[in-house]
């Protein structure tokens, strides 16, 4: 038979495993939002490269 401070062991268990999945999920959204950002710096960097390339070749 369980008891309450096992019960409330396990809730209390259960809280803190579900906070740090949320904070891990938030900190993983964190870093995708600014390495597609950094992907989208790159991007534009390589297009206007491109377009200093092709103007200084006319």
């Amino acid at each position: 038979m369980t008891t309450i401070e096992e019960i409330r062991d396990n809730a209390k268990n259960d809280y803190v495993k579900a906070k740090q999945r949320i904070e891990k999920s938030r900190l993983l959204q964190e870093i995708h939002s600014i390495l597609s950002k950094k992907a989208q710096e790159s991007e534009n960097a390589r297009k206007l490269d491109e377009r200093i390339t092709v103007n200084s070749e006319l």
